[in-house]
């Protein structure tokens, strides 16, 4: 085993890059990792060639894995998450609290682990944005836990948010940059983009076929890594750290395997003195 993990170092990097596609395309037709595939002209094309997150199957499923894993009395971090916990706490080390606004939070995986991670105390209120029949289902659900189904539903005028997290889900969303855009009210300190495909390529709507039973499939957005960046700075956010999810590979059809990405930006210190 020594030897051959010596040997596969030993390979240059063309032919390590072309082993990774190899196995990421047998992965895909095998039915064990999700195919990325297509080429569309709008979301909504892209969407009636597929589907959508906003479905009961899928509102089900996240109303069951809350179930599975709450009450759980630890969180055991993975490699991945530590990338991403460690500059979240480094950067709340400041008085008030952790304030979320989870864009896409599901089950709220990320809070449960965050309070593993921090402590209760450290988190003062969680928000998720979810799809329609996803809210419905988990509206009231757990006491903390705060489910709405649009940016829209928040109350602004009374509402304290210091981090913004969008793990996953910006590549789903029809209009992510408008998204994006209706942040900026919100004055939060933080934003991160985590679990994206970003690549150097122009931004594309594909379509991505998950590796389930059912081979459901939804529009995906594969982003231009500075058009994201570029965005957040016309929005008065700096980057502070760019990492890689390295344990979530994707394989697009005359590109290769790709990593996930995340992207760790802070709101600009002159905006934050005004």
């Amino acid at each position: 085993m020594v030897m051959k993990t010596n040997l596969k170092g030993l390979l240059p990097p063309l032919c390590s890059k072309w082993y990774r596609n190899y196995l990421y395309q047998k992965g895909i037709k095998n039915g064990t990792l999700a195919a990325i595939t297509g080429d569309y002209t709008s979301f909504e094309e892209a969407a009636q060639d597929s589907g959508t997150y906003d479905d009961e199957l899928y509102a089900e499923k996240v109303l069951q894995t809350y179930r599975d894993v709450h009450g759980k009395q630890s969180w055991p971090m993975e490699t991945h998450d530590w990338r991403l916990l460690s500059k979240v706490s480094l950067g709340m080390g400041q008085e008030g609290g952790l304030r979320v606004l989870d864009i896409g939070g599901s089950s709220g995986d990320y809070f449960f682990k965050l309070k593993s991670f921090l402590g209760k105390e450290a988190i003062k209120s969680w928000i998720i944005v979810e799809a329609k029949k996803v809210v419905d289902k988990m509206r009231g659900i757990d006491p903390f836990l705060k489910y709405v189904s649009s940016m829209d539903d928040i109350d602004r005028e009374n509402l304290d948010i210091n981090f913004v997290f969008i793990s996953g889900t910006l590549q789903y969303l029809e209009k992510p940059f408008q998204i994006l855009e209706s942040l900026i009210p919100l004055r939060a300190d933080f934003i991160c983009i985590n679990k994206s495909i970003l690549w150097d390529r122009p931004t594309k709507i594909m379509k991505q076929i998950t590796p389930d039973a059912m081979r459901s499939s939804r529009p995906i957005w594969i982003f231009n890594e500075a058009a994201i960046k570029d965005k957040l700075s016309t929005l008065s956010y700096r980057l502070l750290w760019a990492y890689d999810n390295s344990e979530l590979v994707t394989y697009i059809p005359g590109c290769g395997s790709l990593v996930y990405r995340g992207l760790f930006f802070r709101r600009n210190e002159k905006v934050d003195s005004k």
